[in-house]
């Protein structure tokens, strides 16, 4: 993740910030409405200099045999709340037996919340009638499929994981996925999202 990047995630809503801010002094009745456009600018910056430093400590992984089910369960309990307060419904089929899997369990717990994340927002942002979240843990071969589906309205036309901080979601910053593709290539594994 080059600094200019990470720069650019960081400017855009500083700058909106500061304009409000600025606003607010030279138009004092417009300052208390602008403070809620503040503050939801003020956390977008948090939540990308924590996803920043997330990226950065996961830098070095040490792997062992971690169970995958085991993580998609936790990252369920982690969002089962939140779902249900949008009347979201997930739905978990994995494998009979442990999967086991090489890997880092921080970094592949921060992935797989990071996946979940985003299809219950896709669908809590859409607001389609059906509200379903799948999450699947399955074999092909010799590897292991964690699948994440939703009920969303699927990606936007010309998607591409290839971007720069791609996202899915119009005021994303793409540094989720930038997250779950950069443990995938720890990992050994990829990436894949497609509409259905």
């Amino acid at each position: 993740l080059s600094a200019a990047a990470i720069a650019h995630e960081i400017s855009q809503p500083l700058s909106r910030l500061l304009l409000r801010a600025q606003l607010g002094q030279a138009y004092p009745a417009a300052a208390v409405a602008a403070l809620a456009e503040i503050t939801a600018d003020a956390q977008a910056v948090v939540r990308t200099i924590e996803k920043v430093k997330l990226l950065l400590r996961s830098v070095q992984t040490v792997h062992h045999p971690v169970d995958l089910r085991e993580i998609v369960a936790s990252a369920v309990l982690q969002f089962r709340w939140e779902a249900e307060q949008h009347n979201i419904v997930i739905d978990t089929v994995t494998r009979r037996g442990p999967a086991w899997v090489s890997g880092d369990e921080t970094q592949l717990q921060l992935a797989t919340s990071n996946l979940i994340r985003n299809a219950i927002e896709s669908i809590r942002d859409a607001n389609p009638a059906v509200r379903r979240v799948g999450v699947t843990v399955t074999t092909s071969g010799n590897r292991l499929l964690l699948t994440v589906r939703d009920s969303g309205p699927g990606l936007a036309e010309g998607f591409s994981l290839s971007a720069v901080l791609a996202s899915t979601k119009a005021a994303g910053t793409g540094l989720g996925l930038y997250l779950v593709q950069a443990v995938m290539d720890t990992h050994g594994g990829c990436l894949q999202m497609t509409s259905v």
